[in-house]
């Protein structure tokens, strides 16, 4: 029988994903398990991401991502950002989570993977990066410079970004218009809102304490 591999590239599509998977793209254990059946089928959303993975290998080919934003924390961009990339993942893209909030604390020098890349190198030859908490290095004019940095050279070589951000509406005052006009092309916005997800950890939360 002849294996099956990826419209990616020629690796072999994965059932599931482990989680030396998980660390490698360097998301947090939050979001290791965060799966596209957990998102109640009447928030408009999932279809959206349905139909993205559905067409994955052409968007990446493409350099076509996502922005998921929400007014409020915990409406689950950050997981709706990883069920995209654990897809693409699947499929054999390569896949890095960048908490923008973190960028001072990275060591962009350092040589992190088998390839004998640095995190700078990953960041920008991965096929789909994912840009969690846009705007939230708004404070640090490096850091703020470090992201349009990224997002000009990715953009310029068709890669992917994912992006999530509470300060969509904010982003005229954020970045340049360069930036702006980038993301706009390269980045379809999605609006995830409906659920509080931290409602459901408290609850399993209390049940598992005092139950």
């Amino acid at each position: 029988m002849e294996e099956t591999v990826s419209f990616i590239e020629d690796a072999p599509i994965l059932d599931a994903l482990e989680p030396a998977h998980m660390v490698r793209m360097n998301v947090g254990r939050r979001w290791w398990y965060c799966m596209l059946k957990k998102i109640p089928d009447d928030l408009g959303y999932k279809e959206i991401i349905e139909k993205y993975i559905a067409k994955i290998g052409e968007h990446v080919r493409n350099g076509r991502g996502l922005i998921f934003h929400s007014t409020s924390n915990s409406s689950g961009k950050t997981s709706a950002a990883v069920i995209v990339g654990k897809a693409a993942l699947c499929h054999g893209a390569t896949v890095y989570f960048l908490p923008v909030a973190e960028l001072q604390d990275q060591k962009f020098e350092k040589t992190r993977f088998d390839e004998h890349q640095s995190v700078w190198e990953r960041v920008l030859a991965v096929d789909i990066l994912i840009l969690d908490d846009l705007g939230a290095e708004h404070g640090s004019p490096w850091a703020k410079s470090l992201v349009e940095r990224i997002v000009r050279l990715r953009s310029n070589e068709k890669k992917v970004i994912i992006a999530t951000t509470n300060m969509f509406d904010q982003m005229k005052d954020l970045y340049g218009d360069s930036t702006r006009e980038i993301l706009r092309a390269a980045t379809y916005p999605v609006k995830v809102h409906g659920k509080n997800w931290r409602d459901d950890e408290a609850e399993a939360l209390k049940r598992a304490i005092i139950e």
